[in-house]
């Protein structure tokens, strides 16, 4: 398979929500360095310390493995669209606990929230959309069922 200009502009859109998302991960560590967000405002509620900590271990797993699913990987073979809505979804669902994790740590003082964002933006790096990257998930290949 062969990039097109189609591809290139889904790659550009996908890399751009990607930068975006990061922008605002960035925005969030600037203010509340700067005290804008202030330290430790919220007392600890430990329903937010344990949904954070969820999300992650539920959205990192599920995140890296969802373009192939025999369900997903079936479709987005045939539609470039499709593999465009899944690449945002996998994005937004490994962001969640970034600025989540990023916000409460601010909020709260909370440093697990902590090492839960960043344990999801180690993950990032393992679906940072790339041209090479979409090809090969866009690449019919053997679906093994059990996966």
């Amino acid at each position: 398979m062969e990039i097109t200009n189609e591809h290139k502009r889904v790659n550009r859109q996908l890399n751009i929500l990607a930068l975006a998302l990061m922008a605002a991960e960035i925005m969030i560590v600037v203010l509340g360095e700067l005290d804008v967000i202030e330290n430790g405002v919220l007392p600890v509620f430990y329903g937010l310390q344990l949904l954070v900590v969820l999300l992650t271990i539920f959205l990192i797993p599920t995140s890296l493995k969802l373009l192939n699913w025999t369900p997903i990987r079936k479709r987005i073979e045939r539609e470039l669209y499709t593999y465009r809505f899944w690449a945002i979804a996998r994005l937004f669902a490994l962001y969640i606990p970034v600025l989540l994790g990023t916000s409460l740590y601010f909020l709260m003082s909370d440093s697990s929230a902590l090492y839960c964002a960043v344990v999801s933006l180690i993950a990032i790096v393992f679906v940072w959309p790339t041209e090479e990257r979409m090809l090969d998930e866009l690449t019919p290949k053997e679906i093994d069922d059990e996966a």
